[in-house]
This record gives structure tokens, C-alpha cells and sequence, in this order.
């Protein structure tokens, strides 16, 4: 990834609006199925919380920036935007600059 880049991430939530409707259909269909009907695979991780996320990103030294759920993607995904951790946003360093009276606030 490079210094400045962005990783945007959909990931599937256990409370997701298509999550809901399928285990229904599922739950329904299978009690007349001697053998379960499964419609896709078993998935590696669905988002399950903010904090979670920020959690195991953080190991590949990734800090999420944002994180969106709405109803333009129907509920489906959670869209999450991630930057590589070291990295500080500009903003960031002028202020922290200015406090520490290495840069003064007219500039």
C-alpha cells in the first residue's frame, strides 16, 4: 500500500438486511429439507462491531477512518476506510506544531 493510499473495505454485517431475509428463508426452508439447504459459504468474519474492526485492522497497522451503514446500499455492506497507521493527517501535525509554539497561528 502506499504511504498515502486508502484501503476501503466492504464487509458484510451479521445485521445486515440481506443476512436477516436469507436466515429467515433458510430457517423456514430447511425444517421440510432432511438436508439443510446452504446458499453461499461459511464466510471468514462478518463486521460485528466499530470497535471489533478497529481491533483487527490495527494488527496490519491500519487505523479505520470511517466506517458507513445505510440504506444506499440497501443494508447490505459496511463500507470502512482505512489508512496506514504511522501516517498523521495534516491537520493533525499543524495543530499538535502550534501548540508546542513550533509554528505560530498568523501563518
Amino acid at each position: 500500500m502506499k504511504v498515502d493510499g486508502q484501503l476501503v473495505i466492504f464487509w458484510p454485517p451479521r445485521y445486515g438486511l440481506s443476512v436477516i431475509v436469507l436466515t429467515s428463508f433458510l430457517g423456514v426452508v430447511n425444517t421440510f429439507r432432511k438436508q439443510p439447504l446452504v446458499l453461499f459459504p461459511d464466510e471468514v468474519s462478518r463486521y460485528w462491531t466499530q470497535r471489533w474492526s478497529h481491533q483487527l485492522v490495527a494488527p496490519a497497522g491500519l487505523r479505520a477512518q470511517k466506517s458507513h451503514f445505510s440504506i444506499r446500499d440497501l443494508f447490505t455492506y459496511v463500507v470502512m476506510v482505512a489508512r496506514k497507521a504511522g501516517r498523521r493527517e495534516p491537520s493533525d501535525w499543524w495543530h499538535q506544531a502550534v501548540l508546542l509554539g513550533g509554528a505560530s497561528a498568523e501563518e
